[in-house]
């Protein structure tokens, strides 16, 4: 795990083993980390992604400000 990631993170690995194993999902803590490892990748992948496909949205501003 990134050093940088722990500080970031809003959910600690126990409050997510509580979170799962309350939904069926029963995990070591070390597979909780890799799922919270995955899962904060992801949500990192996704905000990139969106920032960076931000110009080829389907609508932009308008030349003469007619759109957005």
């Amino acid at each position: 795990m990134q050093e940088e990631n722990v500080n970031r993170r809003s959910i600690s690995t126990l409050e997510a083993q509580k979170i799962l194993k309350k939904n069926g999902v029963d995990l070591s803590e070390k597979k909780t980390e890799e799922v919270l490892d995955l899962m904060y990748f992801f949500a990192k992948l996704i905000v990139d992604q969106y920032f960076k496909n931000e110009d080829s949205r389907l609508v932009h501003k308008g030349k003469h400000g007619r759109t957005g």
